[in-house]
C-alpha cells in the first residue's frame, strides 16, 4: 500500500514554492559556473584565482540562501522570499567574473543570462521597482566598463561595440520589466478573481444550506446531517445513539395575525438566536419548515434528550421576545423520538412528528417522548 499523502499547510507549501523558485535561479548561474569551469578556465580566459573566487561567491551565497528556507529563517524577513536578494547576489557575481575576462565575447553567456536572472522580480515586484532593479542592473554594468576601462583593460571591445552592448542590455531588460509587469498584473487579477469566485462560492453554499430568515442550516442540511449521524449509527461502537427533537412554536399564527408578520418573523429569529446559543458544540439545529424546528442529539438516550429539551422549553417560556408586548411570550411543543439502527429517515421523523402532535393536542408547551 502506498504511504498516505501529507496535506502540506500553507505555510509549507509557501516555503516548497520559495524552494523550487530558489532551485530554478540556480539553473543559468549552474551554466555559468559550467562555462568558466569547462571553456574559460581552460582557454585563458579568466584568471585561476579570480575563478575561484567566483565559484566560492556563488557556492556560498546560494548555500545561505537554501539553508535559510530550509530552517526557515527567511520567514524573519520582509521578503521572505528574497528574490531581490538573490538578484542583486546574481547580477555583482556575474560583474565581479565579466570584470577579469579577458575576451569581450566571454561575456555574452553572462549578458543572455543576466536578463533572465533578472525576470526573478516578477514574482515579487511590480513595475516601478522592476525598472529601478534593472536601471540598477543596467547602470552596474556600464559602470563596471568603466571601470575595466581604467583598471584592468584587457578584453575589451571597441568603445562603439561595448556601447552598442550596452543599449542591446537596455532594451533587453526593459523589455523584460514590461513583460514582467503585464505577468504580474495577470497574476494580480487572477488572484484576485480567485478570491472573488471563492466567496461567491461561500454565498452559494450558504444560500444552499442555510434558512435565509433565520440563518440556521435549512432542512436540506438537517436531512443531510441526519444522513451522517444515522450512518454513524451503523459503526460497531458500543454506545452509539441519536435522538431528534422536533420543535413547534404554539399559537405563531396568531402572532402573525395580531401583530403582522414582519414580527413573526422577527420572533422566529430570536427563537433561533436563542436556541442555537442553549444548545452544545456536539448539537445540530436546523429550520424544517415554517416554525418548526430539528434538533439532532448525538449520543443522548431518550430520556436525557427530553429533560435537554424541556429545559429549553422552560428558557424559551420565561424570556422576552424583544417584538411583542411586554408579557407576552412564546411556548414550544415538542416531541423526541430516539433513532434506532433499523429505523430509516423518514420513519423516526414520523415518530417525532407524531410524538409532537400528541404535545399539541394535550395542550401545548409540553414535550412528548415517542414509544
Amino acid at each position: 500500500m502506498s504511504a498516505p499523502t501529507q496535506t502540506l499547510d500553507p505555510v509549507q507549501r509557501a516555503q516548497r514554492l520559495r524552494l523550487q523558485r530558489t532551485l530554478w535561479a540556480c539553473v543559468p548561474l549552474s551554466v555559468l559556473a559550467g562555462c568558466v569551469i569547462v571553456i574559460y578556465l581552460p582557454l585563458g580566459l579568466v584568471p585561476l584565482v579570480r575563478a575561484v573566487e567566483y565559484l566560492a561567491i556563488i557556492l556560498l551565497s546560494w548555500s545561505l540562501f537554501f539553508g535559510m528556507i530550509l530552517t526557515g529563517l527567511n520567514r524573519r524577513l520582509p521578503d521572505p522570499s528574497m528574490t531581490v536578494l538573490q538578484i542583486f547576489t546574481g547580477i555583482f557575481s556575474q560583474l565581479y567574473i565579466m570584470f577579469f575576462l579577458t575576451d569581450p565575447l566571454a561575456r555574452v553567456p553572462f549578458l543572455l543570462l543576466g536578463t533572465v536572472n533578472m525576470m526573478f522580480a516578477v514574482f515579487a515586484l511590480g513595475l516601478w521597482r522592476m525598472l529601478a532593479l534593472n536601471v540598477l542592473g543596467v547602470g552596474s554594468y556600464a559602470g563596471m566598463i568603466l571601470l575595466k576601462a581604467h583598471w584592468y583593460p584587457v578584453g575589451l571591445a571597441d568603445w562603439r561595440v561595448e556601447v552598442a552592448a550596452v543599449v542591446a542590455f537596455v532594451v533587453a531588460v526593459s523589455m523584460n520589466a514590461y513583460i514582467g509587469s503585464v505577468i504580474t498584473s495577470l497574476r494580480d487579477r487572477l488572484r484576485s478573481r480567485n478570491r472573488e469566485l471563492e466567496q461567491a462560492m461561500h454565498r452559494l453554499e450558504d444560500l444552499a444550506t442555510r434558512d435565509p430568515l433565520t440563518q440556521l442550516p435549512n432542512r436540506r442540511s438537517v436531512m443531510e446531517q441526519m444522513d451522517l449521524e444515522q450512518a454513524r449509527l451503523q459503526t460497531p461502537e458500543v454506545g452509539n445513539r441519536l435522538c431528534l427533537c422536533m420543535v413547534d412554536v404554539d399559537h405563531f399564527k396568531a402572532i402573525n395575525d395580531n401583530h403582522g408578520h414582519h414580527a413573526g418573523d422577527a420572533v422566529l429569529c430570536w427563537l433561533a438566536r436563542l436556541l442555537d446559543e442553549k444548545v452544545e458544540d456536539q448539537h445540530f439545529i436546523g429550520r424544517f419548515g415554517g416554525e418548526e424546528f430539528l434538533l439532532l442529539l448525538p449520543g443522548y438516550s431518550l430520556h436525557a434528550a427530553r429533560e435537554l429539551i424541556d429545559q429549553l422549553r422552560r428558557v424559551v417560556a420565561e424570556a422576552q421576545p424583544p417584538t411583542l408586548p411586554a408579557g407576552q411570550r412564546i411556548t414550544l411543543s415538542a416531541g423526541v423520538a430516539e433513532c434506532r439502527p433499523e429505523d430509516d429517515i423518514e420513519h423516526i421523523l414520523q415518530r417525532a412528528d407524531e410524538a409532537l402532535y400528541v404535545a399539541k393536542h394535550r395542550g401545548r408547551n409540553r414535550v412528548v417522548a415517542a414509544d
